[in-house]
């Protein structure tokens, strides 16, 4: 052929046959590369400002940036509601001085900004509202959580048409400085008694954000007027009344502030797992005295009840941010040693009383994140070793280890030896590895003698 290929021929047509050639072994597969290494995320950098709010706030947003970068104010602002731009806010917000929260019907409804408005109050920084639709039209669209924490702050009213003006911008910028502090000041933080040694019903209120309180709020949500005098209206000169009678004579004299905050299952929520719970220990009889505590001295009108308010809102916010679904509940396990305060704390602590296991769980780890050492602390988290469920004693053993909390070596001891739970056993072996003090060491030391010497005698029992 022309192209000088020869012709094969078919069958034996007087052509020699082609020699057959020997198998050829399969060409041996290179193993792929190896996939590179992926380049981890730059660490964050602290900034003083975190703004957050709804893809449609993106225009506002911009605009608030710049104005605060003109100020020389690190600022790290996000209106994206992708998963990891929502766990950077969570992150940078830890360390903030402030957050700038910008309301509107999308934000609002939106449950990863009601997560970061709750982190903002646990961990204690101020809140700056600023309002892009009209009052009316937000808080139609704010769920309960949001209306009970944002109630009584200020809000800035950005829902004008057009550039807000410069006076309003002037006024922003005023605020900012106002509660903004440089990131590299260290502020000390008072606190006015060892945890141990208060009450357990005597509560110790956030107050940051108190400072960005009007004396005109909401008029959807503004409380009325009520006498300071609740016990001596109410009860007259006696010393201690029935709970049945102090929860009747409660609704009865703030049912307008009720009804303006809380749904009828709400109200429930507030008498029972706040007012008698957590303010009053459950007890069944109220005194005058353990009254007395709770709303303390003050002169102010309506003493009692913003006291029952405030730590209604710092238990649900406390719930929200450690409960299974939210978004910022990682992060604020995390860094709970950056919020080591009383009110965290006892918020935690009430956590361990929660029905849901899981929340449990969180709690206990979350207390063992603090670095706290406090004699309260330590027994609820030993009495969390005797849990029904085993993720909770897991929990509270890595805890209580990593408090090297020497009191519960026997405890966790007899978790390691005796729990029916693998996992459990391995925690709390993990956490008496974890103490490291001579007290955990011996008892390692003598298990794992019993241990060797057990197993030499199923070996000989076996031989035999």
């Amino acid at each position: 052929m022309g192209n000088g290929q020869s012709k094969r021929g078919g069958g034996d047509g007087g052509q020699a046959a082609k020699p057959k050639l020997a198998p050829q072994a399969a060409p041996e597969k290179k193993a792929p590369a190896p996939a590179p290494a992926p380049t981890p995320a730059p660490e964050l950098q602290p900034v003083d400002v975190v703004l957050s709010g709804a893809p449609s706030d993106k225009e506002l947003s911009n605009l608030l940036t710049d104005k605060v970068k003109a100020e020389k104010y690190s600022i790290y602002s996000n209106t994206s509601f992708a998963e990891e731009d929502t766990k950077t806010v969570a992150r940078m917000l830890v360390d903030a001085k402030l957050l700038i929260f910008i309301l509107s019907v999308e934000s609002v409804t939106n449950s990863k900004c009601s997560d970061q408005v709750s982190l903002a109050y646990i961990s204690n920084k101020p809140i700056l509202l600023i309002a892009r639709n009209s009052k009316e039209d937000i808080v139609k669209s704010m769920n309960f959580g949001l209306k009970l924490t944002l109630e009584q702050l200020h809000w800035m009213m950005f829902d004008s048409p057009g550039t807000p003006s410069d006076d309003l911008m002037k006024e922003f910028i005023t605020q900012v400085q106002q509660y903004q502090a440089p990131i590299t000041e260290t502020v000390e933080v008072q606190v006015e008694q060892p945890l141990e040694s208060a009450a357990p019903t005597q509560m110790r209120r956030l107050r940051m954000n108190t400072k960005f309180r009007t004396q005109t709020t909401l008029s959807e949500l503004a409380p009325i007027e009520v006498s300071d005098t609740f016990w001596e209206r109410s009860f007259d000169t006696s010393d201690s009344i029935s709970w049945f009678r102090f929860q009747q004579a409660f609704i009865n004299e703030y049912d307008a502030q009720l009804k303006n905050l809380f749904t009828e299952d709400r109200i429930k929520w507030l008498l029972d797992e706040v007012l008698h719970s957590s303010i009053f220990g459950g007890a069944e009889e109220i005194t005058k005295d353990h009254f007395m505590q709770i709303r303390g001295d003050s002169k102010e009108k309506h003493t009692f009840w913003r006291t029952v308010r405030q730590i209604a809102v710092e238990k649900f916010n406390m719930q929200e941010v450690f409960n299974m679904q939210s978004t910022v509940r990682l992060t604020a396990v995390e860094n709970l040693g950056k919020f080591q305060n009383p009110a965290v704390i006892e918020a935690l602590l009430r956590l361990l009383d929660d029905d849901d296991p899981n929340i449990r769980a969180v709690a206990a780890i979350s207390l063992g994140r603090t670095g706290i050492q406090d004699e309260m602390v330590i027994d609820r988290l030993i009495d969390q070793l005797k849990d029904g469920d085993r993720i909770v004693r897991q929990s509270a053993c890595l805890s209580l280890g990593s408090l090297k909390a020497v009191k519960a070596i026997p405890k966790i001891s007899d978790r390691w030896r005796n729990d029916f739970i693998s996992v459990v056993r391995d925690a709390a072996r993990t956490a008496l590895e974890k103490m490291d003090v001579p007290e955990a060491q011996e008892v390692l030391k003598v298990t794992r003698v019993l241990e060797e010497e057990i197993k030499h005698l199923e070996g000989r029992i076996i031989q035999v």
